[in-house]
Parts: structure tokens; sequence; C-alpha cells
């Protein structure tokens, strides 16, 4: 344990400096900073003067260490637009960031783990379906739209909540710390800790949505697993009431592992679901007469069946590849010994009064993937999603017919724009934004840029990031841990920070945001794929395919990748709704999609200032992105639970 510990701390040198360069390589491709700084109306000797001041005309490998140097001091330089220390400004805001986090965080513990436990011990119940849906529901919401929602309801429509602020403007506190709820306790103010909790529901109640869905979906796992164990059946056994055994043992054991047995449980179904089994590997077109007395000739370690999905070699290969064939051996002994084992099979033949025909007649085998769409088809959940997918498919393919209206096209009202934003109505079902255009036409010809943007990211990130993560699972050592510790370096960063750093550089736009969220979806599919074929490299349709002499490339790309299909699918499903989800935040925030393209987050974006007036112009829009990414999120759940050997 020591070792791997020592290890892992070895490792992350190099990432944190690979971290440090790319951060600062980003810093450079966004341009020269002594434009902005300089001012529109500078000259060239001005800019000069600048740039030699700034530093900026010293050789990269200088900037590059004054740029690590003066990092690690705490020294990040200037604002641009207020021309004060970075780190003055990250020190303001800082402690609301972290008071935040921690409020969401406990929020999302409190009512994650309860509901979690409680879908898992009524397992397929109305009580586990319905956390189930929720807690996919949580995770399709997009954040900006769902704070946005809160603000109307609970903060204009009821008045519960604050809208602004973190503290009430005629509340005293004494900051000690910048965390008003700490500082309200230390200072021994009740009315300014009320006053600070107030304000804090509200974000805090939307940033928990999606910690507590995976919260509960991790739990829900974990009391799976932990309701299986022998000694949860040995206390039922002695007597003991469910609800004690549950509270005392189940829950317990539920609640401390429960991210542990998530990551084995993904681990599991990255490498295939289970261990390899000792198996016969048959001739093609004939079946064992008598597995206990005539076995077939066999491989070392067995052909990797695994329960039941892989019930000979040729399952494991792919449909149009060379199928692995057993060669007939020279040796005359064996020959001898091989016909006079088929002497005595023939034998017991006839003894039992069963014709040769009949015996070696070919067995029909069921092909794997049959199975996992016939269980697909019986999930309905997932036939929901298939429908909800469906639905916003038909939308896209027939946008021109079904839309009421060119999303181009203003309304009536167009020298009236105060009067363009009419309700929903029979004319417009949802209503028209601040320009008149009717949001039913624009929600419709929107679900084509979603979709498209969904399968180009992902078809980007699967191209990439399984093809590393194919080559780092096979190559191993050097290779595998320079592409591994790459990804280590892309996953530091959060996941729409780094979009938008890459959107920054490249510019905004569609299609610069369709690349921006590919680019970092890499990883996911990187680790997903090597995870895989590190637990294929080591089955025995591998050995016998090195064993008949195929080169590696051929191993790798038309045996053992067909054969990690099963989880990137599954990533593939689920990786869609996430793109979605991003690309929808950059046009939320302005560097998406371009105005007039009807991009849904750019509608909420443009419609957001019209919350308190016009509800409908940010709802409907939210709705749209929570129902596609809902949709996508149920599929994925079922083929996972399709692909789950321990559901079979």
């Amino acid at each position: 344990m020591g070792q791997y510990i020592l290890r892992r701390l070895v490792l992350m040198i190099p990432v944190l400096i690979g971290v440090t360069f790319f951060a600062y390589a980003m810093l450079l491709m966004t341009g020269d900073p002594t434009y902005a700084l300089a001012g529109q109306h500078a000259t060239p000797e001005m800019q000069e003067a600048l740039r030699e001041r700034l530093g900026l005309d010293d050789p990269l490998p200088v900037q590059y260490g004054r740029f690590v140097l003066r990092t690690v001091q705490g020294d990040l330089g200037n604002s641009i637009l207020t021309r004060s220390p970075v780190a003055n400004e990250l020190r303001l805001f800082f402690p609301a960031t972290i008071e935040l986090a921690l409020a969401a965080m406990i929020l999302a513990v409190i009512a994650g783990i309860p509901l979690g436990a409680l879908a898992g011990y009524k397992h397929n119940t109305a009580v586990d379906l319905t956390t189930t849906v929720g807690a996919l529901v949580g995770v399709s919401m997009p954040i900006f739209w769902l704070g946005l929602m809160l603000l109307w309801v609970f903060g204009l429509k009821l008045s519960w909540f604050p809208t602004t602020g973190r503290i009430g403007t005629e509340v005293e506190l004494r900051t000690i710390t910048n965390l008003y709820v700490v500082d309200s306790i230390l200072t021994a103010n009740p009315q300014a800790l009320v006053s600070a909790l107030h304000h804090l529901a509200l974000p805090a109640i939307a940033l928990a949505t999606i910690p507590t869905a995976f919260i509960a979906r991790i739990t829900r796992s974990a009391m799976l697993d932990v309701m299986g164990e022998e000694y949860i059946r040995t206390a039922r056994a002695k007597g003991l009431r469910d609800r004690l055994v549950v509270a005392r043992h189940a829950l317990k054991n539920a609640m401390l592992p429960a991210g542990d047995h998530g990551d084995r449980a993904a681990n599991r179904t990255a490498a295939g679901g289970c261990h390899p089994h000792r198996d016969d590997l048959r001739l093609a077109r004939h079946g064992p007469l008598d597995r206990q007395r005539h076995r077939g000739p066999q491989l070392p370690g067995g052909s990797g069946r695994c329960l039941g999905l892989r019930p000979d070699l040729r399952l494991r290969q792919p449909p149009r590849g060379s199928l692995l064939r057993l060669v007939q051996s020279s040796n005359p002994i064996s020959v001898a010994m091989a016909g006079q084992e088929a002497q005595e099979t023939m034998s017991d033949i006839r003894s039992v009064g069963v014709s040769a025909e009949e015996t070696w007649r070919p067995r029909r085998t069921r092909s794997p993937w049959m199975e996992v769409l016939q269980r697909l088809l019986r999930n309905k959940l997932a036939l929901a999603g298939m429908a909800m997918i469906g639905l916003i498919l038909i939308a896209a393919l027939f946008a021109p017919l079904l839309a009421p209206q060119d999303p181009d096209e203003n309304g009536i009202f167009q020298a009236f724009p105060r009067e363009n934003k009419l309700a929903p109505s029979l004319e417009h079902p949802m209503g028209t934004d601040a320009l008149g255009r009717d949001l039913l036409s624009l929600i419709i010809y929107g679900s084509r840029i979603s979709i498209r943007v969904g399968v180009f990211a992902v078809g980007l990130a699967i191209v990439v990031g399984a093809s590393l993560g194919a080559i780092a699972g096979y190559a191993g050592g050097f290779l595998d841990s320079l592409i591994m510790r790459a990804m280590d370096v892309m996953l530091a960063f959060p996941t729409i920070l780094l979009a938008l750093a890459i959107v920054v550089v490249i510019g905004p736009g569609l299609t610069n945001a369709m690349v921006a969220v590919g680019i970092v979806s890499i990883p996911t599919f990187a680790r997903i794929t090597r995870a895989t074929v590190l637990g294929e490299v080591g089955r025995d349709y591998v050995t016998a395919a090195r064993s008949v002499g195929a080169s590696s490339g051929r191993i790798l790309w038309r045996h053992i990748v067909p054969n990690a299909l099963s989880p990137i699918i599954v990533a593939a499903s689920l990786g869609i709704a996430t793109a979605i989800l991003d690309a929808a935040g950059l046009g939320f925030l302005g560097l998406g999609a371009q105005p007039p393209t009807p991009e849904w987050g750019l509608l909420l974006s443009r419609n957001k200032s019209h919350i308190f007036t016009s509800p409908w112009m940010v709802f409907f829009p939210g709705v749209s992105i929570m129902f596609l990414v809902l949709g996508f999120n149920l599929l994925g759940d079922g083929l996972r639970d399709a692909l789950d050997p321990r559901l079979r």
C-alpha cells in the first residue's frame, strides 16, 4: 500500500508540470495582452515598451519559468478589467464560493444517502423507480436554467427566499473569515446566521442537484450489493427485524464504501463485467457430446466465456474477421488418441440409440447482441428514453413541416418590441420571444443543432480518446504512462473551464463549441477504453491470436477493440447527454452558437433578463434541453443494465 501511494505521489510531479505548461500555453494562444492593456489608440512603440516592461520579449522558456515561479508565490498578475491584483479578487470571492460549495455538498449528502438507501432497500418498487427517475432528472437539468426557475418561483412568485446578496442589508455582521455562516456563529449573531442561511438556500439547492443525484445512485448501487451479502442473510436468518438489519448492518456498510462500490462497479462494467472462466474451445459447427468425458482441446486459461454471454470463441470474434480455428496436429500419437476417443464416442452414441447425424447437428446459438437488445427492450425506462429521443429526432428531421413559423421571421409586432413577448396561446403554444419569433418554431429548429452537437462531439471523443486508450492499454509501459498522464492533465481542469479556454483560443461559434466539447470528453473515453482493453488483453482468444502469429495491430483492432465496444457504447449514450449540456452552457455564456442561430442555450442567454416578466421565454428552452438529455440518460442507463452480467 505504501509503495502504491508513493508511486502515485511521484506520478503527480509530471502531471503538475503538464498542468502548468498547458495553462501557460493557453495563455499564449489567447493573443498578445499588450493590445488590451495599451488600448486601441496605442502606437507600436508604446506596445513594444509595454511588452518589454512585462518581460514578454524574453525567450519562451524564460517566460514559462517566471510564470511558474510567480504562480507558486501567489502572484497571479493584475486583472485587465479592474487593474487590481488577481489574487485580491480571488480572495474576495473565494469565501463565498467555498461557503456555497460546502452548503451544496451537505445538502447533497443529507438528501442523497437516504434516498439511495431507500431505493436500494425497496428495489424494483415504486419508490425505487421514483428515486431512479428523479436522480436522472436531476443530472439532466441545466443548473443555470434551474437557478433561474428557482428565482422565479421561490423568489418572485412565492417570496420565500431573497434573490440577491449573501446577507440582508439591515443585518450587521463583523467578518472574520468572510464565511458569513461561520462568522455569524463565531460572533454569536443569530440574526446574521438566519439571514445568511436564508440567502444561501436557493443557490445551494440549485448547485446540490447533480451531486444529490450522483450520491443517490451510488448509494443505491452500494445498497444493492450489500443486501446480497452473506452477513445480511445470516442476520435475517437469526430472526432480526428487517428494519434493524438495514439500519445496523446494511446502511452502515453501504454508506462508508459507497464511492468504492461505485468504482468497482464501473471497473467491472469497463472490463467486461466478469472474470474469465475456463471453457473448451469447440470445433466450428460441432457441439460437445459429453462435457465430463469428452472435452475438446483447450487453450490455457479458457476461452474467456463469461456468464453465458460468450458461449464459444466464435462469438468473441468480429463479424467479418478471421475466425480462429483449431489446427490439426501432425503428431501421429495425438492423431491415434483422437481416433480412439472418436471410436469410443461413436460406441456410446450407438448404445443410447442416437444417430450420428442428430448428435453432430450444429447447435444454434443466439447472438449476444440480440440478448442485449431483448433485455434493453424489456427495460421500460430505456424504452421511455428511446421514445423521447425519437420525438426530438422526428421534430429535427421534419422541422420545416412541423414548425409553425420560420425561425428567422419576426412577428407582426416587429415595430413594437415591448408587445412582442406574447404569452402562450393557441396561435403560439410556447409564446414568442422579445423579437416576436415563435418559441415553438425556434425550439423545433434548435433540436437539429443540439443533436448535431452531441453526435459530433462524442464522435470526435470516441475517435481520438478510444484510440489513445486502446493503444495505452495494449502497449503498456512508457507509452501507457505517457498517454494517461496527458489525460490526467486534461482532467485536472474543470470541464466547462477547459471548454471555455479552448473556445477563447479558437474563437466563439457553433463549430468551435462542438470541437471544444469533443476535446474535453477525450479523457473519459480514453480511460474507459484503456480499462476495457486491460481486461481483454489476458483473455484466451488474445492468446490464441498470438499463437497463430497475428500481428499486434490485428490483435488490437480486429479482435480486442470489437470486444471492448460494450462500455464505449454506454459511455457514448451518456456522453451525448453531457455534450448537449456543455454546448448549452457555452451558448448560455455567449461562446457557443451566435445569433440568430436558434440554439437552446443561446435562447436561454438572450431571454434570461425577461425571467420575471416573461418566464415562458426561459422555461420552454430549458425544458427542451432537459427532455433531450433525460432521454439519452435513460437510454444509457438501460444499455448499462442490459450489458451488466450481474443482472442477466
